[in-house]
């Protein structure tokens, strides 16, 4: 996790503020969920606090998870690598970071994500 400065925070909630999805947008996060918290997140969804860094583009997040993977830092027996699909609403409030070779779209704090159905190991979220 990234820490940011409060000035920095609140441009970051202005910038969003102003700036909405068009239309439905597919994002993706790959991120590592606690074993013991599987069932429950796919039960009620999940939330943190803090912006959502995800991506516009599927293999961006994809080797993110490998990445997890090879590294080895990480214990196999309390968490489990997830791709997610995002499915973001018309309207939803967003900021982007279009970078070289990054396709970076940030989401507010504290957004709220629920289980739509999930897929070979991989949750889709709506």
């Amino acid at each position: 996790p990234y820490v940011i400065t409060s000035d920095c925070a609140n441009t970051m909630k202005r910038k969003m503020e102003q700036t909405t999805f068009p239309e439905d947008t597919t994002l993706y996060r790959g991120m590592m969920i606690r074993n013991d918290r599987m069932e429950r997140v796919e039960k009620n969804g999940f939330s943190y606090p803090g912006f959502q860094s995800t991506t516009l583009v599927g293999n961006d997040a994809s080797r993110i998870i490998q990445e997890y993977r090879d590294s080895g830092n990480y214990d196999k027996q309390f968490y489990t690598p997830v791709l997610l699909k995002i499915n973001a609403k018309k309207g939803g409030h967003f900021a982007s970071s279009y970078t070289d070779g990054e396709h970076e779209i940030v989401l507010p704090d504290n957004t709220e994500f629920k289980i739509k159905n999930k897929k070979w190991g991989y949750f889709c979220l709506k």
